[in-house]
């Protein structure tokens, strides 16, 4: 599919869906997706391994333009963002694993002109 044919919720619903994929070859369990609080917004996946729980904000930019006019899919993930997304693990992590190691994680993916990722990174947030 080209980009014209999927919305971009669906877009990125196909994008994450490709996410969990990836992650789950190299280990990762999901445990929740799409975990969301009004007051804060959205937790994209939720995953684990080795007894560490994982918050991940997956960030897809189209190849073509990715690196030379926006800096990047991780570029897209703003101080504001990943103020948010600390907020989101705390209250995750304080209703369903107090005692849990847990670390916030940007998939930052390429994707080409159907949606199909070409390339990823993992990236730990600050």
């Amino acid at each position: 599919m080209s980009d014209g044919e999927l919305s971009k919720r669906e877009l990125g619903r196909y994008i994450e869906d490709q996410a969990i994929e990836i992650l789950n070859q190299r280990g990762y369990i999901l445990i929740q997706r799409n975990w969301w609080l009004r007051s804060y917004g959205e937790i994209d996946i939720i995953m684990a391994k080795d007894q560490v729980v994982c918050f991940v904000e997956v960030r897809g930019r189209r190849m073509a333009t990715c690196t030379d006019i926006y800096g990047g899919a991780a570029a897209s993930l703003s101080a504001e963002k990943r103020r948010r997304l600390r907020n989101l693990a705390t209250v995750w992590l304080r209703r369903n694993r107090p005692d849990a190691t847990a670390e916030l994680l940007a998939f930052a993916a390429e994707h080409d002109s159907s949606g199909r990722i070409v390339n990823w990174e993992l990236i730990p947030i600050m």
